[in-house]
């Protein structure tokens, strides 16, 4: 036993408006009380040396649509997600590879996997007939398991607004759809999701709905829109928590260590460890010696080497943990500027409700303090860079050439193990297939054992 328990997951979903300040923003915001972030509409640009991607912090992990985003193909659903060693994700690109709907598998044993599907709801660039909704109708989602759709729909229906015209055909068949799979709708009817940059209109557009076996589950509970969070988007947020109950965890394999600053003298006394480790074992490698050792005697040799190599790390080298912190150059200034922004923009709302004309004054104020957070994003990174350059040493000099390259580490996708099997989707099923796959049992061998000089029919 590890003493760790499993943890609610909380989860906040974002129409980013294809901006870098609020997606930095929203990173730096809620790193320490999220731990899944579904943007639509991300901001996915020139980061240097030539390469594309998506914003980046400490502590947060990328997961784009495509394992492989094409060069002339901006994606327009994205999700973050903070390293936990109680859940992973996984990304089904098996189930869907397209630019505005993301499918992730949230996997936290023992309890049952989750699907979470990213939605931004457009024409496709190569065909104005074809909405994204049309192409969600058409994924084959795992029966039985826990799905929530949420996202940012762009569309209009007297379900989730107040006043709506007859909705045409489109959204009917989409309504129609959710009504086949029980998902039910956990928006209340009416409640805006969106306010202008102008704070002239208001509109119901991002929603989430969840089928019978996500609310069975807890899997969206304490749902709310949250205009706080909003940071800079004319969207607001959503947010949720997926909660199955604290559980023991066992056998955690997402343990890491950090390698980098150790001492000149680690290395040493590693592996003065690792031999004290290995010679403890010893009674668990003596079968190896056998002429025809056992496939068990194989594994138990396999896991106590695993066991030494773990008692000898856990005795010289600190784990690894990610950051909990916000970005360094991250200043109190900008999230004071951010809350300043949502005041206002939730004043203009208010003003136009009750004395149903546009707050001139506020107007002009929002669009200015807007105007002024891109410049003190820009004067953050601009002063942190500058001092850290300052105060380098000759030894930082080689970590610097790292900044402009844009690395990224995104989770692997399912592999598909052939023979028509399902593909892998957890850890252990990867490892498995990768195993069969890469490390086959040798053939049977026609002859007898050497020394008979006489072979089977």
């Amino acid at each position: 036993m590890t003493g760790q328990h499993t943890k609610p997951i909380k989860i906040l979903q974002l129409n980013a408006n294809c901006s870098n300040p609020v997606c930095h923003a929203i990173l730096n915001a809620t790193v320490n009380s999220v731990d899944i972030i579904l943007l639509t509409e991300p901001w996915f640009g020139s980061i240097g040396n030539d390469q594309h991607s998506p914003v980046a912090l400490s502590g947060w992990n990328p997961v784009l649509p495509f394992q492989l985003v094409p060069e002339d193909l901006v994606p327009r659903t994205m999700a973050y997600y903070r390293r936990r060693e109680d859940f992973h994700i996984t990304l089904r690109s098996d189930l869907v590879s397209d630019a505005d709907i993301q499918v992730l598998q949230v996997d936290q044993p023992p309890h049952p996997p989750t699907i979470i599907v990213n939605v931004y709801n457009q024409w496709a660039e190569d065909n104005n007939n074809s909405w994204s909704v049309d192409r969600l109708r058409n994924i084959a989602f795992p029966e039985n398991l826990p799905v929530v759709v949420s996202g940012d729909f762009n569309m209009h229906h007297p379900l989730w607004a107040i006043d709506e015209p007859q909705p045409d055909a489109r959204m009917e068949a989409f309504v129609e759809w959710l009504m086949d799979r029980h998902m039910t709708m956990c928006n209340d009817k009416g409640s805006p999701t969106f306010l202008s940059h102008c704070g002239r209109a208001t509109s119901v557009l991002d929603l989430t709905f969840a089928n019978n076996a996500a609310h069975a589950a807890n899997s969206v509970l304490e749902w709310r829109v949250a205009p706080e969070l909003a940071h800079g988007s004319d969207h607001y947020p959503l947010t949720w928590t997926m909660d199955y109950g604290a559980v023991a965890l066992e056998n955690v394999t997402a343990q890491r260590f950090r390698w980098r600053g150790l001492k000149d003298d680690v290395p040493k006394k590693w592996k003065a460890t690792y031999e004290s480790e290995v010679g403890h074992r010893a009674w668990a490698f003596r079968g190896l010696y056998d002429e025809s050792p056992f496939a068990q005697t194989l594994d138990i040799a396999t896991q106590e080497l695993h066991n030494a190599m773990q008692a000898t790390m856990e005795a010289h080298v600190p784990k690894r943990k990610d950051s909990i912190h916000a970005r360094p150059w991250w200043t109190l200034e900008l999230t004071q500027a951010y809350d300043y922004l949502h005041d206002l923009r939730r004043s203009a709302q208010i003003f136009l409700n009750v004395v149903e004309e546009e707050a001139t004054d506020t107007l002009a104020l929002i669009k200015r303090t807007r105007n002024r957070l891109k410049w003190l994003t820009k004067a953050a990174k601009r002063k942190w860079t500058s001092d850290e350059l300052e105060k380098a040493v000759p030894d930082d000099i080689w970590a610097f050439t790292k900044w402009p390259k844009g690395i990224r580490h995104y989770p692997s996708p399912p592999i598909d193990p052939g023979q028509g099997l399902p593909a892998a989707v957890s850890h252990e099923d990867k490892c498995n297939a990768l195993r069969n796959m890469l490390f086959q049992p040798p053939p049977t061998h026609p002859c007898r054992p050497y020394g008979t000089h006489t072979c089977s029919p």
